[in-house]
């Protein structure tokens, strides 16, 4: 009769297990490259969670003492390359204080192999929430999950560190309040390392680059993985494995399955952020950013998403000073600006005839016959004379009148306003020398026989010698 095997067979270390001052609870996840563990603080009684460097593909347990040891010698530099690699994230992800991103208090060696304390975050992961609540989502809702994501993992970026493996189930939503926080750093990497990065994804989430030791890895190799996180949410399903979609590309747009729930540029930035290639991905958070919030930010009426970050974070006016303008008023304030900013009325009455023929057609005929009905109008009477009275001495004549205010010439019989009489007597004597003789003819066809004098302002002007008479008629 074959023995029963033991439960240690595991390559996990057993329950109650203890690890300096960590008593070992539960597996909490096992991975490619480690295993994680939830663990008790005996000093603080807190619960942990343990992260130990464990490649399963060069590694094996010690059943009886739980050290680690190698499969083979040809494993040793590629478990010693990791293993080095391990502990220098370790030290710079305990470094970072973001209420985002899970929070690393120490690192110590142990068992043949390293482990990096976390916080242990209570609560759900984002995977079982979509399982649990598909429907719940729209876009202020995933805009309220990821903005505070992205503000965590941009400072993990300006550290020059990359997660490299994003994923709902690496997302938790606390229990206490519902906010994000990104754990399981254990794949994180330094990009910029003259070391070839080790192949650590999970598909659907991980971009081609991330498939090769040699790929150009950087803040778009995380965000490509993101996408994928949005994808899931937007349609329910993983994008394609990103190395199906090089030739071949098989994925339907995030544009068509969200498109009447979310809004158009927000799933836009998606299938942006999913591009197989790495140049077309955003290059940085903050520019993603701008793409997935700016459909809503440009359209009035919506507001901005709940807590998104420090980045978004909006400064109370002073009293008495006019409020902070919202997004929809600054739209309405551009439009008036282009409205004052256009053409004078006509050219905007020109521009609306060329639009409306038939609207031009009428003004132009209603035009011609008004037009010679206005002009047959009988000139209005001059008023009376009013009495001068005798202290005002009146001009020697009517040619000597100032010329700044001439009396209102008479109306002939056909309406027209009479020619101004001085001008008349003035051009009669234009060429002549003074005391030469001048005859002027009036509107009515009266000849006055004349000599020319000069003016008071100076100038040859006809004056009558006497008073002509009336042609014979």
């Amino acid at each position: 009769m074959a023995a029963e095997l033991p439960q240690t067979l595991s390559p996990a270390l057993s329950p109650g297990t203890l690890l300096k001052e960590y008593s070992l609870l539960s597996v909490l996840g096992m991975g490619g490259f480690g295993i994680t563990y939830l663990a008790a603080d005996t000093n603080l009684h807190l619960k942990v969670a343990i992260k130990e460097f464990f490649p399963s593909s060069a590694a094996v347990r010690n059943q009886f003492s739980g050290a680690v040891a190698l499969k083979s010698e040809q494993a040793q530099a590629e478990y010693s390359w990791g293993k080095d690699r391990f502990m220098r994230e370790a030290q710079t992800l305990a470094r970072f204080r973001h209420k985002n991103i899970v929070q690393v208090f120490r690192y110590f060696e142990a068992n043949g192999t390293c482990y990096m304390v976390m916080a242990y975050e209570e609560g759900k992961c984002l995977e079982d929430a979509l399982e649990a609540d598909p429907a719940r989502w729209d876009t202020q809702a995933v805009l309220a999950l990821m903005m505070p994501l992205l503000d965590g993992l941009e400072s993990v970026h300006a550290a020059g560190f990359l997660h490299r493996d994003i994923k709902p189930a690496n997302i938790v939503l606390r229990e206490s309040d519902g906010s994000p926080v990104l754990i399981d750093f254990g794949a994180a990497r330094a990009p910029t390392s003259g070391d070839a990065l080790t192949v650590v994804l999970s598909h659907g989430y991980g971009p081609p680059e991330q498939y090769s030791r040699q790929g150009k890895q950087g803040p778009w190799t995380d965000i490509y993985a993101l996408g994928g996180v949005l994808y899931r949410i937007v349609t329910g399903s993983l994008p394609p494995m990103s190395l199906h979609r090089v030739q071949h590309d098989p994925i339907i747009p995030a544009s068509f399955h969200g498109e009447g729930r979310f809004e158009p540029q927000f799933l836009a930035a998606i299938d942006l952020a999913l591009n197989v290639d790495e140049t077309k991905r955003p290059q940085n958070i903050a520019e993603w950013r701008k793409q997935l919030v700016g459909a809503t930010t440009a359209h009035a009426g919506v507001a901005a998403p709940p807590d998104v970050g420090a980045k978004a974070a909006s400064t109370a006016a002073p009293a008495g000073s006019q409020a902070a303008a919202t997004p929809s008023s600054r739209v309405r304030i551009s439009q008036r600006i282009e409205e004052d900013s256009e053409t004078g009325l006509a050219t905007r009455i020109g521009q609306a005839m060329i639009a409306h023929p038939f609207l031009s057609l009428l003004l132009l005929v209603t035009a011609l016959v008004a037009g010679p009905q206005l002009l047959r109008r009988p000139a209005t009477p001059p008023p009376p004379p009013q009495a001068v009275p005798a202290s005002v001495q009146a001009p020697a004549s009517a040619f000597d009148a100032p010329a700044e205010r001439p009396a209102p010439p008479p109306a002939s019989a056909d309406g027209d306003r009479q020619p101004n009489i001085r001008r008349v007597a003035i051009a009669a004597c234009e060429g002549k020398a003074i005391g030469a003789p001048c005859r002027v003819v009036t509107p009515r066809n009266e000849v006055i026989d004349a000599t020319c004098m000069t003016s008071a302002e100076g100038l040859p002007i006809c004056r009558p010698a006497r008073i002509g008479t009336r042609p014979p008629r």
